[in-house]
């Protein structure tokens, strides 16, 4: 933007020509530059300046510095010797900036901010400001907080606060240093926030703030101090929230069928989101992969993760199956759920193993058989279901005609009978049961006869008559 001493700027360059440095001395020369916009903080920015005297030696020499930009929370009271990193000035003509030692004019410490000129030019203005760089991304409710003092300077266009969003290429002034209190201090909040928007202003990294004189006479007697400025944001807190849909091709699921889960973690709160840790452990009979992800959530972003799941077999009928995500981070925990429902039960048991004597399930007493007892066992192949069996019954006839149906609730291969039966020629079948009532076809029938024991032929028959009478035993 300037150069002193003549210097002349073209092309990205600036040069002073026919300098003369006496023996055993040197000479300062000084200019401005804006950063580019594209910079950002964190980026380095290399000059190199070039010295090509008549005289040996020569040479070139590099200067490397770094993009830094202040935030929320920022403040600086000038105590230090020098500006802080996160400034930098801009003087036109003899404008001068200073951090002065003298208690007569600083609001608190020893030291505040002069902008003046270097020496008195009478007709002739000059530019002195301080520009402090900020990065304002996403920061809400910014004030900008100052104390000032206007030690005679008179007013000018060019003496205010100033505001860029573009690095400094573009300015606009929100505030105008005036001349109410000379000769003391005032303290002036400006609301970044309403101004940015009352002038179209992004607040971005690469906003910056001027404040800046415009006089003809050094201080006191002209020019402005600056001190105790700080940079002020609504607290950066997150607010994080959790939903969570399934879907199904069907409203009642059954094994095989295919799961959808779709995870949201959203954050509408006014400040990122860190180590935020996200996860679904499937529940029982939900095949898939679980979930566990540990992510940064910006502020109104979210995270959206879909599950591939199916219902795996052996799962309970008409049953619902919950299955809950959750995440957890420093500003609270959240969880949240979605619920399938398997289909009812409508397919019934099924004998498929026939004993090989008889090509039925039923395996004895059958094929017309006389049993010498009236305590027949029964046995039979078990039946298998896509649940599970319950229970077994099992239906006699023949004897007195009388029918008699006995209960197994578990599942065994054979029901022995609990009574004593009368004399006779029996059929007799089997029927399975499941927990959802559905019940199997019933097996084809097989025959036998119960005869007397002592009849002559039964393996009883050892030369005397026996009887038998039923016991009951009790636990």
């Amino acid at each position: 933007n300037s150069a002193s001493h003549g210097g002349t700027l073209n092309n990205r360059a600036v040069t002073w020509t026919n300098q003369t440095v006496p023996a055993g001395s040197n000479v300062t020369r000084t200019f401005q530059v804006r950063v580019a916009n594209s910079a950002e903080p964190g980026d380095i920015v290399i000059n190199t300046a070039s010295a090509s005297p008549a005289q040996q030696p020569g040479g070139h020499y590099t200067v490397q510095g770094g993009i830094e930009a202040a935030t929320c929370g920022f403040s600086d009271d000038f105590e230090a010797v020098e500006l802080g990193r996160y400034w930098t000035t801009y003087t036109t003509n003899n404008g001068r900036i200073r951090v002065a030692e003298n208690t007569n004019f600083t609001h608190s410490g020893r030291r505040s901010i002069w902008l003046d000129t270097d020496i008195d030019q009478g007709a002739i203005n000059s530019h002195a400001a301080i520009i402090l760089h900020a990065d304002l991304t996403e920061r809400t409710g910014v004030k900008f907080d100052f104390w000032w003092r206007n030690d005679g300077d008179e007013l000018h266009a060019d003496d205010g606060v100033f505001l860029s969003d573009d690095n400094g290429a573009n300015w606009v002034k929100v505030f105008a240093l005036n001349r109410d209190y000379l000769g003391n201090y005032h303290h002036t909040t400006i609301d970044i926030d309403a101004e940015a928007v009352a002038y179209g202003l992004t607040l971005n990294h690469q906003f910056k703030i001027k404040l800046q004189g415009y006089d003809n006479y050094a201080f006191n007697g002209d020019g402005y101090a600056i001190d105790d400025v700080s940079l002020s944001c609504d607290s950066q807190t997150p607010n994080l929230s959790i939903t969570q849909l399934v879907s199904t091709a069907q409203p009642l699921i059954e094994p095989g069928d295919a799961i959808t889960y779709t995870i949201v973690v959203a954050n509408d709160g006014n400040g990122s989101a860190q180590a935020v840790r996200i996860f679904d452990n499937l529940p029982t009979y939900i095949n898939g992969a679980n979930l566990d992800e540990i992510v940064t959530i910006d502020t109104s972003e979210k995270m959206t993760y879909t599950v591939q799941a199916s219902l795996s077999s052996g799962a309970p009928f008409k049953s619902a199956i919950t299955n809950t995500a959750y995440f957890t981070h420093s500003s609270g925990t959240g969880q949240a759920s979605a619920i399938v429902t398997t289909a009812a039960d409508t397919s019934p048991p099924e004998f498929l193993v026939n004993d090989p004597l008889t090509g039925s399930p039923l395996i004895t007493p059958t094929m017309g058989i006389t049993i010498y007892t009236a305590y027949p066992d029964f046995r039979w192949h078990p039946a298998t279901d896509n649940d599970r069996v319950s229970h077994y019954t099992v239906v006699l006839t023949g004897g007195l005609q009388a029918k008699a149906t006995y209960y197994v609730l578990a599942e065994p291969q054979f029901d022995a009978s609990t009574a004593a039966l009368p004399r006779g020629n029996y059929t007799w079948s089997v029927q399975a049961y499941d927990p959802s009532g559905n019940i199997s076809r019933p097996v084809p029938p097989q025959s036998f006869t119960l005869a007397d024991p002592t009849a002559i032929g039964s393996p009883n028959q050892i030369g005397s008559r026996v009887y038998y009478f039923p016991v009951i035993v009790r636990r």
